[in-house]
């Protein structure tokens, strides 16, 4: 990627998610058994800035914490229209929070607590988050 090829690139990526529509997939090429490897998305090659901050609330499990910021910036840009009928690209550092909002479930009852109001939100605003999964230390 170019300097200054931002939304291209992001773009590119929204045109490169799965079948389900809910997450974007880098694959390396199949291994032996016909599978693909889950490649991470490069996150470390890009200028970041904090747009929120929270205090992580830790008496709740890890995953369930990363599935509420994921809820948190959902909400943040549900508060204006111009961000309604928008796709915008997430990473995740989390796989069970990657694998778990791709399917829109998961065997912790309190994750789906939250993934229901992910889905609540995402379905009044028509707002799409789109997952790219990522290494914890390439995570900024």
């Amino acid at each position: 990627m170019d300097s200054g090829d931002g939304q291209k690139h992001l773009a590119n990526l929204a045109e490169k998610q799965m079948f389900r529509g809910s997450d974007i997939s880098l694959s390396a090429p199949k291994e032996g058994n016909g599978r693909g490897v889950m490649t991470p998305y490069p996150a470390f090659r890009w200028f970041w800035q904090t747009v929120e901050d929270h205090k992580w609330p830790m008496e709740q499990q890890l995953s369930v914490v990363h599935m509420i910021m994921i809820l948190a910036e959902l909400r943040r840009r549900s508060k204006s229209t111009r961000h309604f009928y928008k796709v915008y690209v997430n990473l995740m550092d989390s796989s069970i929070c990657y694998w778990a909002l791709t399917k829109g479930h998961s065997s912790s009852s309190t994750m789906n607590r939250v993934l229901q109001k992910i889905m609540a939100v995402s379905l009044a605003t028509n707002i799409q988050p789109k997952l790219a999964w990522t290494l914890p230390k390439w995570n900024p």
